[in-house]
């Protein structure tokens, strides 16, 4: 597998460039489709959470968005008029909603621009690192997956439906996966 990814050729890279541009489309639409779902919750519901999970509904939302920031202001410098803090707690599902739209859009587009094997310096925890870009988005769309599925687990846990936020559901609310028949 080492072998075979340092052979890569270009044309090879701008489909996978084309790949990772669909997961961050898909990672925005997960993202609203599951705000969307707990806009309908009413807010003792956004107070439930389970052990193993990062805290509550509200809670985990707004920390998978202000980190969905901070990596956009690490990949571009790209910072919100009103940067969301989990500092600050649960704004709001419709404050989040906007926050979402804001980030989808920017980390799709950065999707399409970032050159996977740069490197940036930067000093995390005390220590130093170096780190490629592609890797900040790597991190960006795993952290969202984590943490939609705390939240749908969180849901399911109390016997609230969480929507399907997978990539069948994707592609079939998209056009992209369409039904031919028998």
């Amino acid at each position: 597998i080492v072998l075979r990814a340092a052979m890569i050729r270009r044309d090879e890279v701008s489909t996978m460039d084309r790949v990772s541009i669909e997961l961050f489309r898909q990672n925005a639409w997960a993202n609203e489709r599951l705000l969307e779902a707990c806009r309908a919750l009413p807010p003792q519901q956004l107070e439930l959470t389970i052990a193993g999970t990062y805290g509550t509904i509200g809670v985990t939302l707004t920390h998978l968005l202000a980190a969905e920031q901070r990596y956009i202001r690490t990949l571009s410098g790209d910072v919100r008029a009103a940067p969301l803090s989990e500092r600050n707690g649960f704004p709001g599902i419709d404050a989040l909603v906007e926050h979402a739209r804001w980030s989808g859009e920017r980390l799709t587009a950065l999707s399409e621009i970032v050159e996977p094997g740069e490197t940036f310096d930067q000093a995390y925890g005390g220590k130093r690192y170096r780190t490629a870009r592609g890797i900040v988005l790597v991190q960006a769309f795993e952290h969202g997956t984590e943490h939609r599925a705390h939240v749908t687990v969180t849901m399911s846990f109390h016997g609230i439906t969480p929507p399907a936020l997978d990539g069948w559901t994707y592609g079939h609310r998209t056009g992209r996966a369409v039904e031919l028949g028998a």
